[in-house]
């Protein structure tokens, strides 16, 4: 079947904090809960420039039931943040975000997928709560979701802070579904995950002179590019800890306010 590709996105903002990795929760047509599609892969780009971070995340996903599915996509961000570009990858076709008015994207979707067609619906409900609803998901096909977002580090005491979740919830499954057991990814003890389903980088140029640079709970790899700029790499063991990365570095001289 040829498939329209349509993709909105609706902002508004409200005020919630959350603490979990995307999930892509799987509906069928009916409107009956399935179960999550199995996270394969969560790839982390993030660029700070003075006391701003741009980050790209990549997540990997892929339709396991035997039906279409229409998946809602929850994703969680860090205070002080905001998507400003989301692309969607579902099979072969590829979904560019589009901003529009909150009632319109509803309205525009929801035709899209009486329709058929592939549609991906964002909707920012609270600042830090974005839930994504994808139309039309083929079984066995592979989604990949790419959003990207601007933030405002924390900065106290002369020192930066740049928070990622990396958290895995459990994942649920109705005792109905027939291949529950083949669609629940393992999850690694409670206190620590797999490590080979993440990768994180952060390009950090401070501006001014930076030291210390540390994340408390995770290992990392830090190459010095001179005394204001660092690449840091999280370290890639088999297991890491269930924990959010929080990577932290103190600067000297005057704060920065800007790029």
């Amino acid at each position: 079947m040829n498939h329209k590709l349509l993709c909105v996105i609706a902002l508004c903002l409200f005020a919630l904090s959350a603490n979990a990795q995307g999930e892509l929760n799987a509906v069928s047509k009916k409107g009956k809960t399935l179960g999550a599609c199995p996270l394969k892969h969560t790839d982390v780009q993030a660029d700070i420039s003075g006391s701003i971070s741009r980050v790209k995340v990549t997540q990997e996903f892929e339709n396991n039931f035997t039906e279409p599915i229409e998946a809602v996509y929850i994703f969680p961000l860090p205070q002080n943040s905001a998507v400003d570009a989301m692309t969607m990858k579902i099979g072969e076709r590829v979904i560019k975000g589009k901003i529009l008015k909150r009632e319109e994207a509803k309205q525009v979707y929801e035709t899209a997928k009486n329709q058929g067609q592939a549609a991906a619906l964002l909707d920012q409900e609270r600042a830090n709560i974005f839930t994504q609803a994808v139309a039309n998901i083929l079984p066995n096909e592979k989604v990949t979701i790419e959003i990207t977002f601007v933030e405002t580090l924390k900065y106290e005491n002369g020192s930066y802070e740049f928070v990622f979740p990396t958290v895995v919830a459990p994942r649920y499954n109705p005792s109905q579904v027939v291949d529950a057991k083949a669609i629940t990814p393992n999850l690694a003890p409670t206190d620590v995950r797999a490590g080979h389903d993440i990768s994180i980088m952060v390009n950090l140029d401070a501006g001014v002179p930076v030291e210390n640079v540390a994340a408390k709970s995770h290992e990392i790899e830090t190459m010095n590019l001179g005394a204001n700029r660092a690449v840091i790499k999280l370290k890639d063991l088999n297991e890491i800890p269930n924990r959010d990365f929080v990577l932290r570095y103190d600067v000297t001289g005057k704060r920065i306010e800007d790029a």
